[in-house]
């Protein structure tokens, strides 16, 4: 019983520091992926849709690498075929995010930056659990 009560702590434990290195990663290249948005948008008038996606590929090859190295420590080594499947994800992801960013900027009208940072919020979570189910899973 002991042993199954200290397996459960450890693995808690891990959890938990994995949530937390990819928030904290997550947030640097949230800054990444929300400077480039904004230079793009701004500075060489992009279409926002268009300069989502560009700041976010900037972003996502920045997250892979961290992830991979500190995050996700121990899981699968990294590959170009797990980065493939990071991509596949990472397609999806940001299908999710164009979707919710048209919906809010071009259907309820409401500000690029703020549908930028509302949506980019909500899917962190998501991100995550799948990522860390199918990507990043642990060496048996």
């Amino acid at each position: 019983m002991l042993t199954a009560f200290n397996h459960w702590l450890r693995s808690l434990w891990l959890w938990r520091r994995q949530v937390a290195r990819f928030l904290l990663i997550g947030a640097v290249n949230f800054g990444l992926d929300f400077s480039v948005y904004y230079i793009l948008t701004r500075g060489f008038n992009w279409y926002y849709l268009v300069a989502n996606v560009g700041s976010f590929l900037v972003a996502n090859i920045s997250s892979y690498l961290m992830n991979s190295q500190w995050t996700f420590a121990g899981a699968t080594g990294r590959s170009w075929g797990q980065y493939g499947q990071y991509l596949i994800i990472s397609a999806w992801y940001i299908g999710l995010i164009e979707i919710g960013m048209w919906l809010l900027v071009s259907i309820l009208v409401w500000p690029d930056l703020l549908a930028k940072f509302l949506v980019n919020g909500a899917m962190a979570a998501v991100y995550f659990t799948v990522l860390q189910l199918s990507v990043f899973k642990r060496q048996s």
